[in-house]
């Protein structure tokens, strides 16, 4: 994605099936003023407590040791 200062961030959206979404440590909780207008125009952001969030790849990469892939229909 583009940030608005013209900056690409490559980010990655996650899933949790318990529909808890807390980490206190990631830049891009619902919450975080890196959401602006133009950034939510580029991707699904959601700020409901449904289970679903995103990483920076590099958070993502760093904090997650292994990954499962499964399809939701």
């Amino acid at each position: 994605m583009t940030l608005d200062n013209g900056s690409k961030q490559k980010l990655i959206r996650v899933f949790n099936p318990w529909n808890s979404e807390h980490w206190s440590n990631n830049p891009w909780a619902d919450g975080s003023r890196k959401w602006t207008s133009k950034v939510k125009s580029q991707v699904r952001q959601d700020t409901g407590n449904d289970g679903v969030f995103w990483l920076s790849a590099n958070d993502y990469l760093t904090n997650f040791g292994y990954t499962n892939w499964c399809e939701v229909r």
